[in-house]
């Protein structure tokens, strides 16, 4: 597959489509994306692999967030939120369990 990086959206309020990630797409030189697990109105959950750890497959999962509130406070109240989401999922897995990105 082909490696490439995706900028993460910016905090102005504009945000990519979902379902833009492909197969093959690594985020943050790390994540490689391997496929589209779920989706929904507002977010897109895909399967990936954890490349830091190059001799062993840790899969996780990609969770790409649609944020298109205009007003800059709840812009950031659901970055918070979906943050907060993310960092309890990690907690309450048991362990051998994929991880939340």
């Amino acid at each position: 597959m082909r490696r490439t990086t995706r900028a993460l959206p910016n905090k102005t309020g504009e945000t990519d489509q979902l379902g833009l990630l492909q197969p093959g797409v690594t985020l943050q030189d790390r994540y490689l994306v391997l496929g589209v697990l779920g989706s929904g109105g507002m977010s897109s959950v895909y399967k990936g692999r954890d490349l830091h750890f190059p001799n062993v497959t840790k899969l996780v999962a990609v969770k790409e967030m649609i944020n298109l509130a205009a007003d800059p406070t709840m812009y950031e109240m659901v970055v918070r939120n979906f943050e907060r989401e993310g960092r309890l999922a990690g907690h309450a897995l048991p362990p051998g369990h994929p991880a939340h990105l």
